[in-house]
């Protein structure tokens, strides 16, 4: 039996509102198996890092990255990110620093098993803070997390943890200090959670505080309602209010949000609708 083996280039386009800055490059340099899953941060030295993950074959996946200077040219080869070399290591976010250092967070474990994974780099790629599990609560799996470098220099991780019997997914936080201390313990994000919550993003805000965004399946009634919320928090990680409804639209399905903060300490959060699918309302 003949074995089909995929290898998929990880592409990056730069762009000054309509005038191109560079063409299509290969970020990759290992051409066998699957790239995927690719994220990015822009640098304080004006260059970027990209990571993504690798199907490494035999069952398992590892996090790569590779940084880029300001003129797009690669500074040093790709490298791996995680330090275990098995089962599932999926990366998902970077975030950077405004020293020029960065963190990366992944997923890592078995399918069943995984738990939240995070490391902070220096401006000049060496390691600052080695691999640390952000979770502490290992009953549930843990996944897609999500980083965002905060105004005091701390940062703040969120991620999905799924319950063992797979009945519920929640969103949940943990935020760190400057000196990668943990801001007190993990928390769940929403409020209501008896449905489930996923598809979760995270960016910081002007004034110090940051704002979660989730995808949420069911409304409170119960029916399969897939809305767009937020949760707005102050620099002193307490709640700004209670969490909100963001779509106005609520007559099919919504998903998948990404947010950016503003300059001016607003926030700005964008979605998908599916028209075509069914709600219960």
């Amino acid at each position: 039996m003949k074995s089909i083996h995929f290898s998929f280039t990880i592409l990056i386009l730069s762009l000054n509102i309509l005038n191109i800055l560079s063409v299509d490059r290969q970020v990759n340099t290992n051409p066998v198996w699957e790239q995927f899953q690719p994220s990015i941060a822009a640098l304080a030295d004006g260059g970027y890092v990209i990571t993504w993950t690798s199907w490494e074959g035999a069952g398992w996946t590892e996090c790569f990255a590779r940084r880029f200077y300001s003129n797009n040219s690669a500074d040093g080869p790709e490298f791996r990110v995680n330090t275990e070399d098995h089962m599932y290591q999926v990366c998902h976010s970077v975030s950077s620093f405004p020293d020029g250092g960065y963190i990366i967070t992944w997923s890592s474990g078995a399918y069943n098993e995984m738990d939240i994974y995070a490391k902070r780099f220096y401006g000049n790629n060496s390691v600052m803070v080695p691999d640390f599990v952000v979770n502490t609560n290992f009953d549930y799996r843990q996944e897609f997390p999500q980083v965002a470098v905060l105004k005091d220099g701390g940062y703040i991780i969120i991620w999905k943890t799924e319950k063992a019997d797979g009945s519920r997914t929640e969103i949940c936080a943990q935020r760190y200090h400057a000196n990668n201390s943990a801001y007190g313990e993990e928390f769940i994000v929403r409020t209501y959670t008896r449905d489930n919550q996923f598809r979760s993003e995270v960016a910081a805000l002007e004034d110090g505080g940051y704002v979660v965004t989730w995808t949420t399946m069911y409304d409170n009634a119960g029916n399969y309602n897939p809305d767009i919320y937020a949760h707005r928090y102050h620099a002193n990680n307490s709640a700004y209010g209670d969490e909100f409804l963001v779509n106005t639209y609520t007559s099919s399905a919504q998903a998948n949000p990404a947010i950016a903060g503003l300059k001016d300490g607003g926030d700005v959060i964008a979605w998908v609708e599916d028209r075509k699918s069914t709600r219960l309302n």
